[in-house]
């Protein structure tokens, strides 16, 4: 890793997954990544974060990440569901031309034409 451009700006936090943690009904599933490459300011970032909840950095970590992933899925849920409403009510005729809109918009908000 010497080779590496990033070999010196970046730390690793090794996450224990063997019996007693938390990780430990990860049993017969092979994880593939169970050290992650931190720049500094992030580290310290984290490192803050966990000591404010009054956790260590790899339980901080896993309860930011899992509430991220969590908003992502139900954000892309709602995107998704959107746009096959949009498509729904295209196919239905539910449309109006698009100057018509921008007309009522500009005047609903007092926008410049």
């Amino acid at each position: 890793m010497s080779g590496s451009p990033v070999a010196g700006a970046m730390s690793k936090i090794v996450f224990d997954l063997g019996p007693g943690t938390s990780y430990d009904g990860f049993k017969g599933i092979e994880l593939a990544v169970d050290m992650i490459p931190l720049k500094p300011e992030r580290k310290a970032q984290l490192e803050e974060y966990a000591k404010r909840r009054g956790q260590d950095p790899a339980t901080a970590l896993d309860d930011a990440l899992a509430t991220y992933l969590e908003w992502e899925r139900q954000d892309f849920a709602e995107a998704v569901e959107g746009i096959l409403q949009a498509s729904e009510d295209v196919k239905a005729g539910r449309t109006r031309p698009a100057g018509e809109f921008l007309a009522d918009l500009r005047r609903k908000h007092d926008l410049p034409r």
